[in-house]
């Protein structure tokens, strides 16, 4: 039986949570969105970490090469 409003068959992943969020950006070179793009950037490589961190990292290993 499936779990009701929480079951999913897909993993919850980096790209899954950013399909959810959208960002609103603030005016191009505003120091807002200047801040923005950082806290953006420190948001998305933490997910990556925590997706890194998983069992099926396997993936993950060959993004993070550069």
């Amino acid at each position: 039986m499936q779990q009701a409003f929480v079951y999913t068959e897909r993993p919850l992943d980096q790209t899954a949570v950013e399909e959810v969020f959208d960002v609103q950006w603030s005016e191009k070179d505003s120091n807002r969105y200047k801040l923005e793009q950082k806290a953006v950037t420190y948001w998305r490589n933490f997910l990556l970490e925590a997706e890194c961190k998983s069992p099926k990292a396997s993936a993950c290993m060959i993004t993070m090469q550069f």
